[in-house]
């Protein structure tokens, strides 16, 4: 479905870069001319390195090190600017993607290289003639020929804005008739001021060429990448709820498109699947509230087993002796508690004890019912007293409750705590038991996990139909 526009090769532009993208990115051939250059030799060092804080010789030239470090700028590759929206200039500040990047320490390839020692700013960039029509029929403005077309932007509150990062997704999304600039980073929408160690002295605060688009009352949207990383996917969000946030500050109404992650740049997803999967996540795009609860609640870490939604109830799971945290997740019904207790006779088989936790005592009942292990209240009056474990409510885990709990008593064991979600938030803000003795049942929590994941076998499991990150996170 990707889009071949049909068009002659500018002078100033490459064929490699100009399918990049035109054809790789669905952007607008009109727009790509008036914003892309093909650079090799000593041209990106123009365009690149202009800071008056870089290296120097005596005569000013630039000094032997930092020509090293840029040597593979010659190889070529293609540079983007647009405008400054503060002053409807061009802008001296962009990016340039080398042909050939040099690496990073990690052994990774640097993809874009911006002016060094200098402060990044925003891509605003250069909107042909012929878009203007359709940008401002999307937004049902009137736009003027006449004028430069950010200046009419920053001045009108009704013409929404997105928000994306790299210059090649905003170039797609304004194809779409969307206004629409870029970041060349997560982080670069706002300063947060430090001091000379790196130590933060103040709050955070917008960027001046993205705080002059802070009118009350404009839509923004966000369409940032769909990550598939955890730790990717935090600093995502991270990002996005800062910057959210002191835009609403301003008066602004933010807004988060999201995508399936089939496809990671919102210009991947214009060039495979068409303008209308875009305005569909537009149009889908969540209010900065709801879509921070639905955040909480997402489950972004990788799946090791992934079992047939069309199965009535979960298979058997084999799981790793060496697993230390298994975390199992599958809607009521399926078989949850089942597999609980295969995995507790299993221990139990293996001569390890088991614990189960919950936040109910009908809840720990049950659950030690089906596994066949003694309640805190039942080992007294049993043959096997605690001998293959028990299971309380997490309220318990005290010394001097009637489990006169251990935390340090546990290696090997297998610790099971059902409808995880419930319990640590039972545990966090319960108005019960767990109150006053708060700090010590989280303390003895800790301990006990620690004292688990410590021994040779064992092993933490925990289950819920709505488990997401949160639990993980704080596990």
């Amino acid at each position: 479905m990707t889009p071949q526009f049909n068009s002659l090769l500018p002078a100033h532009i490459q064929q490699a870069h100009w399918d990049e993208w035109v054809n790789g990115s669905a952007i607008d051939p009109a727009l790509t001319a008036l914003n892309l250059h093909s650079l090799s030799g000593t041209a990106p060092h123009d365009y690149l390195l202009y800071s008056d804080k870089l290296s120097r010789r005596n005569d000013g030239r630039l000094s032997q090190g930092l020509l090293r470090q840029y040597r593979h700028l010659e190889a070529g590759g293609w540079w983007c600017s647009g405008v400054d929206p503060l002053t409807g200039e061009d802008s001296l500040w962009g990016c340039f993607k080398p042909d050939a990047p040099r690496s990073n320490t990690d052994g990774k390839p640097i993809k874009y290289e911006h002016p060094p020692k200098t402060e990044t700013g925003i891509f605003a960039l250069r909107v042909p003639l012929s878009l203007l029509a359709k940008i401002g029929s999307s937004c049902q403005q009137s736009l003027s020929t006449e004028q430069p077309f950010w200046s009419q932007v920053i001045a009108n509150a009704d013409i929404p804005l997105v928000i994306t990062e790299g210059a090649k997704k905003a170039g797609a999304i304004l194809t779409t008739g969307y206004s629409a600039i870029a970041l060349p980073g997560i982080y670069n929408g706002y300063r947060t001021p430090k001091d000379v160690e790196g130590n933060k002295t103040g709050s955070p605060s917008l960027i001046p060429q993205l705080l002059a688009f802070a009118t009350p009352g404009r839509k923004i949207v966000f369409a940032f990448d769909s990550e598939t990383k955890p730790t990717t996917i935090r600093n995502v969000n991270t990002a996005i709820q800062t910057t959210a946030k002191l835009l609403e500050d301003r008066g602004c109404q933010c807004y988060i498109a999201t995508w399936t992650k089939q496809h990671k740049g919102v210009d991947d997803l214009i060039a495979a699947q068409g303008e209308q999967a875009f305005e569909k996540a537009v149009s889908l795009a969540k209010p900065l509230a709801l879509w921070q609860v639905f955040q909480l609640k997402q489950l972004t870490y990788p799946i090791s087993v992934e079992i047939d939604p069309k199965l009535r109830y979960l298979p058997d799971l084999e799981i790793p002796p060496s697993a230390q945290l298994i975390a199992l997740k599958a809607r009521k019904g399926r078989g949850k508690t089942r597999q609980l207790a295969l995995i507790v006779e299993r221990a139990i088989s293996q001569g390890r004890p088991a614990l189960i936790l919950c936040h109910r005592r009908q809840l720990v009942e049950e659950l030690c019912r089906r596994c066949g292990i003694n309640t805190i209240t039942e080992w007294r009056s049993s043959e096997t007293g605690r001998l293959l474990g028990y299971g309380l409510c997490v309220d318990s885990l005290r010394r001097d409750c009637q489990a006169a709990f251990d935390p340090t008593a546990w290696e090997d064991a297998v610790v099971i705590i059902d409808e995880v979600e419930q319990v640590l938030w039972h545990l966090l803000d319960a108005d019960t038991e767990v109150k006053k003795h708060r700090v010590e049942i989280l303390r003895n929590l800790r301990q006990l996990l620690r004292s688990v994941i410590s021994s040779e076998w064992g092993q933490i499991v925990i289950s819920d139909a709505d488990l997401s990150d949160v639990s993980l996170d704080y596990l």
